[in-house]
């Protein structure tokens, strides 16, 4: 059945997307701005980095992980002497601390210089400068986010242990959050403040028009699938069903000929095939010209059985000779049993001819012809799109009485393989065919709704 009805204009959709995406924009930069500043709220300090020269261990860590700019924080350096020997010279040598800036009174001379047990008024001492075995040595001082490129803090102590100088630097870095700038802070903060008022009763609105477009499409649609409902009903059963059984039918004829042991079966056999071709061609030609064509759910399901059926019809021209193939076909007309169709014309060849009809003579015509034409192979091209052309007809018919139980059954990913390969089978076998019965079966499988084809696992 067509559904030909015209669709919703693409630019409605295309603005709510817009407007959506706004709205997302907005709504992601102001609550990153808030989520940021709770995150730096709530930031603890540091895992300490730690490094060993032999028995010696360092660690330095800052007492907040998170800061902005404009934020304080402090910077600790810790020294445990598990020798059992003394250090002596013991001091931070150098400190770097790119995009952070030193603040408050505990700088001895560029590095950190208070200690934990010393008072914050007494002036900064620096590291103890002689660690005896067992002992450990702290400072620290404060240090301000500057807000420029920040690069991790960098710390050199440096020591003497049995008469050798020793130094080792080890490095943290604190991660530095800087506030949402202007002008995109203001602009987003006070975008969402008035979207979040006039934004909602917007897409609301095109929501609901869009909806109620969708139901005018949808009962326009309705109404052209209600009327052509009993045509398309009245050929499935009179026409497309009937063809998909014969096809099957012919096939498995064909297949049990080649097999047959004995040259009396083979006969039979081919004989029953021939019979399901004459029905097959007969009652395609009453669909096109008595049923008004196929009349499917979707125009690229009638595209794909319309093509396979013109490549066959095509090559059974040029097999059989179309005024040859018109008379057999109309010796099956009210005669459609295999002993009924056969007691019209003898198929013996010890018959003198000159006692039959034009019709009759056409029919042993291209019975003589037919076992040459599905000898071909195997797998015989015609016959392999003849298979698909009525595994969519029986698939097309399904969905006309499925439709009650409310479920619509398509081909899977399988099915679809193996259509592709006969159809490929048949354009390398014709090569001067036109080369549209991949292209059409692409575009049956993309009118699949995308939800089926991820079920089915159905790709191009």
């Amino acid at each position: 059945m067509r559904s030909r009805v015209r669709a919703t204009s693409p630019a409605l959709p295309l603005a709510l997307l817009l407007v959506l995406a706004g709205l997302g924009w907005i709504g992601v930069t102001y609550q990153l701005y808030h989520s940021r500043q709770e995150e730096v709220s709530l930031a603890g300090a540091t895992s300490p980095k730690s490094v060993t020269v032999g028995d010696v261990q360092i660690r330095a860590w800052a007492s907040r992980v998170l800061v902005r700019a404009g934020d304080s924080f402090q910077i600790w350096v810790l020294i445990d002497n598990a020798s059992s020997l003394p250090l002596t010279s013991l001091k931070v040598e150098s400190f770097k601390s790119p995009g952070f800036v030193p603040v408050g009174t505990c700088w001895l001379n560029g590095v950190p210089g208070c200690r934990p047990s010393s008072p914050s008024s007494v002036q900064p001492a620096g590291l103890e400068p002689t660690l005896q075995p067992g002992s450990i040595g702290m400072a620290f001082a404060e240090l301000e986010a500057s807000g420029s490129q920040q690069a991790p803090i960098e710390l050199k102590l440096t020591w003497e242990s049995e008469q050798k100088t020793q130094q080792q630097t080890i490095s943290i870095n604190p991660m530095e959050i800087e506030v949402v700038r202007p002008p995109v802070s203001r602009v987003a903060v006070v975008s969402y403040s008035i979207l979040k008022d006039l934004g909602i009763p917007l897409i609301v609105g095109i929501l609901a028009y869009l909806f109620q477009q969708a139901l005018q499409e949808r009962s326009k649609i309705q109404a052209v699938r209600n009327a052509l409902l009993p045509t398309a009903t009245t050929n499935a059963v009179k026409y497309l069903l009937p063809v998909a059984g014969s096809i099957r039918n012919l096939k498995r004829a064909v297949a049990e000929a080649s097999s047959a042991s004995s040259g009396s079966g083979r006969s039979e056999k081919q004989q029953e095939g021939f019979f399901y071709f004459v029905f097959t061609f007969k009652r395609m030609r009453d669909l096109l010209t008595v049923g008004g064509g196929f009349f499917f759910d979707n125009i690229p399901s009638e595209e794909l059985a319309d093509e396979c059926w013109r490549a066959v019809r095509r090559r059974a021209l040029e097999v059989f000779g179309s005024i040859d193939l018109s008379h057999t076909l109309d010796l099956m007309e009210g005669h459609e049993t295999i002993s009924l169709f056969f007691s019209q014309f003898p198929i013996n060849k010890n018959i003198l001819s000159g006692s039959l009809s034009p019709a009759q003579r056409a029919a042993v015509r291209v019975w003589e012809k037919f076992p040459s034409w599905v000898a071909v192979g195997p797998p015989n091209p015609d016959l392999e799109v003849l298979s698909v052309l009525g595994d969519v007809m029986q698939s097309e018919s399904n969905r006309l009485f499925l439709g009650w139980y409310e479920r619509v059954d398509r081909p899977s990913a399988r099915d679809i393989e193996a259509w592709r390969q006969n159809l490929q089978a048949f354009q390398a076998a014709y090569p001067s065919y036109p080369n549209k019965l991949g292209e059409k079966l692409d575009n049956f499988v993309r009118s699949f709704p995308l939800w089926t084809r991820l079920l089915n696992r159905i790709w191009l």
